[in-house]
This record gives C-alpha cells, sequence and structure tokens, in this order.
C-alpha cells in the first residue's frame, strides 16, 4: 500500500518536471540546464556489493550517473532534516529494509524495490530526472565483518531512460564510474551530507552553514569495486595485526629495557640485539601505513610485508651504526621515514585510506591527509633530522616547515598535527638554544599560535576546497569555541583510554619517559650528559606528543608514535653508541 501511494504521487509531480530532449545526463551531475525532479529511494541492510549485485541492472543504471560509497558518520535521514526540516522538494520513496534470514540480503526484496522504481521512472513523463538510490546501511552479516559504509548509485536522464536501463540490464560499452565531492577528495566515496547538499542544489533549496557537505559530481575513475574490497580487507586484519604488533613492540622494548637495565653483565651479542629490539618499532610503524597501498590486504601479503620491513629496516640500522655511529645512525634513520612520509603527503596520502594502525579514512570526519595516528611519526623523525644540524634554529625551521606541510589543505589538512609540529619547532629552538625555562615556554606558544594562525589563513583563503580545518576554524570563532572544542576532545581522549586499556601504555609512559630523560639513572645519564642533543631531541619528541594528545580529538592515538619514537631511540642509542657527538661540531 506504501508502495503504491509513493508510486502514485511520483506520477503526479515527476511531469511538472518540464519538456526534455532525452539527451545523456551530462558530466557534472547539478549542470542539467532545465531543473530535474529529483527522486530519492532509500533501502536498509544492503551492502555496496549487494545493491550493484542485482543482475547487472544498478551497474548499468551507475552508467547514467555513478556510484560511490558513502561515509555514514551521520545519519541521512538527520542530515535531510536539518537541511529540508519538513519541506521535501523531492520524491521519496523508503523502500524499507531487504534483509533476508541469516543476516544476508533477500534478493526477491530487493528486486522488487528495482522493479518499483523502474515502474516510477517509466509513468515519469519526458522531464529530466535525477534519481538517488541509497542503502542507508550495509548487511547485518556486512556489518557484523566491521563494514559501517553506505552505498549511492546515481542516474540522471528522462524517466523512459532509466527504466529502460533498469530493464535492459548489462548494457554493451556502459561503464559504472565511480562518484565523489570535494568532501572526500577519493574518488568512490561520499558522504551523507554530500546527498543532502546535491539534492538540494539540485531543487534550488538553500543549505544551512551547519551542513558541511559538497556537491557530488563522476568521474572518469571505475566503480569502487577494488577500494570496497580493500576495506573490508582492512577491517579483518585491523584487530588482529594490531593487537599482534603491539604486542610484539611491548616485548620488544621490555626486552630492550632489560638488556640495558644488566650492563656489562650481557655479551655483546645480546645487547646487539636489545639494539635491535628497540630500535625495530619505527620501522615498524612505518610500514603499518604503508601497507594500506597494497591493492589487497591478506595476511600472507601483509605479514610478509610487516616482517620484511621491520627486519631489514632494523637489521640496516644496527650494522650502520656499528659503522658510523649512533648518533649519524639515527639521524639518517629520521631522514629516511621522512622521506617516505614526504612522499606520502606529495601523492594524497594514499596509504592512511587503508592503513593496519588506527582506522580507514572511509568510516569518519577525514577522508584525506595525515591520520592523527602516524602524527607521532612524523614529529620523531622530523626531530632526529633535526639533530644532524650544527645551529638550533635550522632544525626549528625544519620542525616549523613540516608543521606546515602537515597543515596545509594540500599536504596535510591535520591542524592538531600542525599545532604539535610547531609547538616542538619552539621547544627544539629554546632548548638547543638554552634559552631558559620561561623563555622556552614562551616561544613554543607563541610558534604554535603561530604555525595554527598560518594553516588556518591558509585554508581560508588559497585552499579551493574546504576542510575539516576550516569546519574546526567556524566553530572556534563562536563564543567559547577554542575551550569548548578542547574540553569536547580531552573528554573523547579520555573515553578512549577507558574503552580501550591498552591505549594507556603509551599515556601513562610518556611522563615516565619523560623522567628518565630529565633525571637519568645510571645506564642513561653517561650518555645523555655527554650527548645534550640527544636530550634536547627526547624532551621534545615526549612534550611534543603530550601537545599531540591535547590537540587532536583522538588522544592516546595521536600520542602513541611519539612515545613509541622516543623510548626507541632512548634505548637504542646507550645499548649500541660509541662515545661520539650526536650534532656535528
Amino acid at each position: 500500500m506504501k508502495a503504491r501511494r509513493t508510486i502514485a504521487g511520483l506520477f503526479a509531480v515527476l511531469p511538472v518536471a518540464g519538456l526534455g530532449s532525452g539527451a545523456a545526463a551530462a558530466r557534472e551531475l547539478p549542470s542539467i540546464a532545465v531543473p530535474p525532479t529529483v527522486v530519492l529511494v532509500t533501502i536498509d541492510n544492503a551492502g555496496f556489493q549487494d545493491v550493484l549485485g542485482v543482475g547487472g541492472r544498478v551497474s548499468a543504471l551507475a552508467s547514467l550517473g555513478g556510484v560511490a560509497l558513502v561515509s555514514q558518520r551521520i545519519p541521512l535521514g538527520t542530515v535531510i532534516e536539518d537541511v529540508f526540516g519538513t519541506r521535501r522538494p523531492f520524491v521519496e520513496m523508503d523502500q524499507g529494509s531487504v534483509a533476508g534470514p541469516g543476516g544476508g540480503v533477500d534478493p526477491s526484496r530487493m528486486r522488487a524495490v528495482f522493479d518499483r522504481v523502474r515502474t516510477a521512472m517509466a509513468a515519469s513523463g519526458p522531464g529530466q530526472v535525477s534519481l538517488f538510490i541509497v542503502s542507508r546501511s550495509p548487511s547485518f552479516a556486512d556489518a557484523r565483518a566491521g563494514d559501517e559504509l553506505g552505498t549511492l548509485v546515481v542516474a540522471n536522464g528522462t524517466g523512459a531512460q532509466i527504466a529502460g536501463t533498469l530493464g535492459a540490464g548489462v548494457l554493451p560499452g556502459a561503464a559504472s564510474r565511480a562518484l565523489t565531492s570535494d568532501s572526500t577528495r577519493a574518488d568512490g566515496v561520499v558522504t551523507t551530507s554530500d546527498i543532502a547538499v546535491t539534492i538540494a542544489d539540485l531543487t534550488g533549496a538553500a543549505v544551512p552553514s551547519s551542513v558541511t557537505g559538497a556537491v557530488i559530481r563522476a568521474t572518469d575513475a571505475p566503480a569502487p569495486f577494488a577500494l570496497y574490497q580493500r576495506y573490508r580487507d582492512q577491517r579483518r586484519l585491523t584487530v588482529p595485526i594490531g593487537v599482534t604488533t603491539g604486542f610484539f613492540a611491548a616485548i620488544a622494548g621490555v626486552f630492550a629495557l632489560a638488556v640495558l637495565a644488566l650492563g656489562s653483565r650481557t655479551t655483546h651479542r645480546v645487547r646487539l640485539a636489545g639494539a635491535w629490539s628497540a630500535i625495530c618499532v619505527i620501522p615498524l610503524a612505518l610500514a603499518l601505513l604503508e601497507v594500506g597501498r597494497f591493492p589487497r590486504l591478506t595476511y600472507a601479503v601483509v605479514v610478509a610485508f610487516l616482517v620484511g620491513v621491520t627486519v631489514l629496516g632494523a637489521t640496516a640500522t644496527v650494522i650502520l651504526a656499528r659503522r658510523a655511529g649512533a648518533g649519524r645512525t639515527v639521524v639518517w634513520l629520521g631522514m629516511a621515514v621522512l622521506t617516505v612520509l614526504t612522499v606520502e603527503a606529495a601523492q594524497g596520502w594514499p596509504g592512511a585510506v587503508t592503513p593496519l594502525l588506527g582506522g580507514s579514512q572511509l568510516d569518519g570526519g577525514r577522508f584525506f591527509g595525515l591520520p592523527n595516528a602516524f602524527i607521532g611519526l612524523v614529529l620523531g623523525s622530523a626531530v632526529f633530522v633535526a639533530l644532524g644540524f650544527r645551529r638550533a634554529w635550522t632544525g626549528a625551521v625544519l620542525l616549523f616547515a613540516a608543521g606546515l606541510v602537515v597543515g596545509s589543505p594540500w599536504t596535510g589538512s591535520d591542524l592538531g598535527g600542525a599545532i604539535t609540529m610547531c609547538a616542538a619547532a619552539g621547544l627544539w629552538w629554546g632548548l638547543r638554544s638554552r634559552a631558559g625555562a620561561v623563555r622556552t615556554v614562551l616561544t613554543t606558544g607563541a610558534v604554535a599560535l603561530a604555525g595554527a594562525a598560518l594553516v588556518v589563513l591558509i585554508q581560508r583563503f588559497l585552499a579551493s576546497s574546504p576542510t575539516h580545518i576550516g569546519r574546526f576554524a567556524e566553530g572556534a570563532g563562536r563564543a567559547g569555541g577554542i575551550v569548548g572544542t578542547a574540553l569536547e576532545r580531552l573528554r573523547i581522549g579520555a573515553n578512549l583510554v577507558v574503552t580501550h586499556p591498552f591505549a594507556l601504555i603509551p599515556v601513562a609512559g610518556v611522563p615516565v619517559a619523560l623522567w628518565a630523560v630529565l633525571r637519568p639513572g645510571p645506564r642513561l645519564e653517561p650518555v645523555l650528559r655527554e650527548e645534550p642533543a640527544l636530550t634536547a631531541a627526547l624532551v621534545t619528541i615526549l612534550v611534543g606528543s603530550i601537545v599531540a594528545y591535547v590537540v587532536n580529538d583522538t588522544g592516546a592515538s595521536a600520542l602513541g608514535l611519539g612515545f613509541a619514537s622516543a623510548v626507541s631511540v632512548l634505548l637504542f642509542v646507550p645499548l649500541i653508541a660509541r662515545r661520539e657527538t650526536m650534532v656535528a661540531a
């Protein structure tokens, strides 16, 4: 009965859209000369492969527009209500759930949905139609596997065109294209807010400033089947790989600490093994990012890559340190890691789409740029490179420049990371130039604020498309915005520690490590006394990690790799170092 009323209403509304020539849909979804009638068809409990696998009908339909995965951070109903209120300048066909037994999709229900859509399109008249088919949730089986994405299919044309395409199935030469938007900058990915904004653009409705979506457009890229498969792989492997690598890193750190504590009571080979265990965490962290570049994430591929990069990276570092000394080796290690991260940033962080440390960019508010989980890796590697400069200001300039790269809308889009790096720049200058405690604190705060302001200005006046930095700046500009945002981020960080107890290890470990650097025991004191540059580097990384915790909404995730980088080098250098200066004379 509900479906009949919907179709009857559609018959009455569609003819008023105006006469159309039946030409193929334009490339830009909103660029049709005569405003089309917009039809929004919604279903529930069908995943991407379920929707696109209906006998080839939907794939053919998507050749008239495109298809995308949908990030559902905000439910579609909520954002539609925010944009349109009770007024609906489009036709709605809510088809409800298509769930079947066992958590999958009922094929007969799915076919019935598209039969009803085809009937409605065939009776719609000659006017242009923009059809949006949205699955608001994956199937129950997909959701149990970690899938959090919806599905969008768009078709533009006359009702007869769309109905004929749905009836013909797979069309010769037809290919489904990927959709995208400036919200995601990723082929085949849009947000629920993008759907509402695009419908508003097509119907001439005003969009409230609180809604941050962008108009959806078609691309030349194919439908995101490969991206969806890689996303499913990532969701399947993140927890077991994350837990395994976390335990490995903890055991390696404890072993290195035990070897250092035993001192001369251990053999030369045991000390080398301890040094290897200490430093292996850094190449492992880098591998957890770069593994996201693989087209498929299987256990065989992932384990081989992680083990290979970790073993080769740590072994090469130990061999180099025995020949060139620990100081130069730490600098070169930082250069190697920073070079890889620079290439990653220049290419738009492709590994960060499906890394195995932190979440997928497809799930939430950041679809491009530097993930919070890897801020500490950027911080640690940049500080290690700064060790190689003779003068304090050159290292500070490097860290500040890294902050601008991390925060820029083209290469990082991470305001919290930018603040972290710029604060580290001020702290490094103060510590290396022996400016005194008060002056160092003031410089750190001033440089951090200057960097944040510059990043926001770049976003405001130079960026061609908005990022979440702009949304943060707009919110912070309101009364109490900065304080409210900071408190909210601290609350989220605290909840993360409560819900994930292992996150307490780096959070509690940072002050412990900082105490060990500032009040070193007998094993560390000789090295740190003779290496003031190393002391400054470790303090900069650890304090910078605290800044990262405060200014980012992921708390322990933003702090973790900074802590790991500092502790790794703190243990590595005394286990392997000859007595040498860290910075060239």
